[in-house]
């Protein structure tokens, strides 16, 4: 089991001589986009802890003769039914297999080089 925790801070500003219902804060927090942010950075942190298991901490000096080493970072825009996602994933060089990888996909299945993913449920994989 993989326990990720993400920190969001959201900021709705409500005047002071106007009242509001529900409904006007469940708009305004669906204007926000929290679902397509929370989703990009729920991935980002799991492709950070999975880079940290193969190549240990970002700030580390060298990394010698270690198999494996930092190899950048790619982009990626998976659409799905929350939106576009933005991500910058990073990528891992093996020298004893002597191939890049990206160290996310341990634990995220991408849908090959399709642009339109299939939506995964989260309850459904024992991640709620």
């Amino acid at each position: 089991m993989h326990g990720i925790f993400v920190s969001m801070q959201v900021k709705i500003q409500i005047p002071d001589n106007i009242k509001v219902t529900v409904g006007n804060i469940a708009t305004a927090i669906h204007s926000l986009g929290i679902e397509k942010k929370l989703a990009e950075e729920v991935i980002h942190a799991i492709d950070e802890k999975k880079l940290e298991e193969y190549c240990g901490p970002g700030n580390s000096r060298g990394n010698g003769e270690k198999r494996y080493k930092r190899a950048g970072t790619k982009k990626r825009h998976p659409v799905t039914s929350i939106g576009r996602l933005d991500l910058k994933l990073h990528l891992v060089e093996d020298h004893l297999k002597d191939k890049i990888f990206k160290p996310v996909e341990d634990i995220i299945s991408f849908d090959g080089r399709k642009v339109y993913q299939e939506d995964i449920s989260m309850a459904f994989h024992g991640l709620s």
